[in-house]
């Protein structure tokens, strides 16, 4: 199975360029253009198969020549004169087939270099995914919490009314239980987004406190979506 040849740099200097807003995006897609433009490891291993791609042509190259010059305290007599002073110019040819090989070689390292970070640029896609899917659960939840709260408060209102009118306590308290519960829920909600946030934030090159937007799915979960967001250098 042949290796995929890396593309020119143009195309992948241009995915890894930095973000013309710091608003942090509120889709998913654009959360992980973020991820692959500002995460410090991804652009690490780029920057490593940059220089391993440089190096291809200077494999290729000839040595460079090499100058020599001398001076004389006394002028030596030769056959053309005297001599004060001697400049000479050296150059190394290598045995023949070297310089093939040796640009041989650095084409394997550079498509070496290229593989390893497609791979990181799978595994950060992927795990941004995963990641924004578990925050995304805990985040709705909390906030689905957060309204039976406000409806179960109204219920109590409403039950303290009928209290004050001489009917029964239970209601009450059963509100109030309902209530202890929602609430002690919602600290659970919090408690489980903080690590995946700070995770995320890792990710995302920024704060492990910074806070993230509810994301909009739209479009966010089309294979076509996906399919662009993965091969897209």
């Amino acid at each position: 199975m042949s290796k995929e040849r890396p593309p020119n740099s143009a195309s992948t200097e241009q995915a890894l360029s930095i973000p013309s807003s710091r608003e942090i995006p509120e889709d998913l897609e654009g959360l992980i253009q973020w991820a692959l433009e500002e995460n410090r490891g991804l652009r690490s291993t780029w920057e490593q198969w940059q220089a391993a791609r440089q190096a291809i042509p200077q494999a290729s190259a000839l040595p460079d020549p090499t100058i020599r010059y001398g001076y004389f305290i006394q002028e030596v007599e030769t056959r053309v004169g005297p001599q004060q002073q001697r400049v000479g110019v050296a150059q190394t040819f290598p045995w023949f087939g070297q310089r093939k090989l040796a640009t041989s070689m650095a084409d394997e390292k550079s498509m070496e270099a290229w593989a390893t970070y497609q791979t990181q640029r799978r595994e950060l896609v992927h795990k941004i995914r995963s990641l924004w899917a578990d925050w995304d659960y805990f985040d709705r939840a909390t906030a689905l919490t957060q309204d039976n709260i406000q409806l179960v408060r109204r219920l109590e209102q409403v039950a303290q009314a009928r209290l004050r009118s001489g009917e029964d306590a239970l209601a009450v308290v059963q509100a109030q239980l309902t209530l202890a519960r929602l609430e002690e829920q919602v600290t659970e909600w919090t408690d489980r987004k903080e690590p995946i946030v700070a995770q995320l934030n890792g990710l995302l090159n920024r704060p492990s406190d910074a806070p993230l937007p509810s994301l909009k799915p739209s479009k966010s979960w089309s294979p076509e979506t996906w399919k662009s967001i993965e091969s897209t250098t």
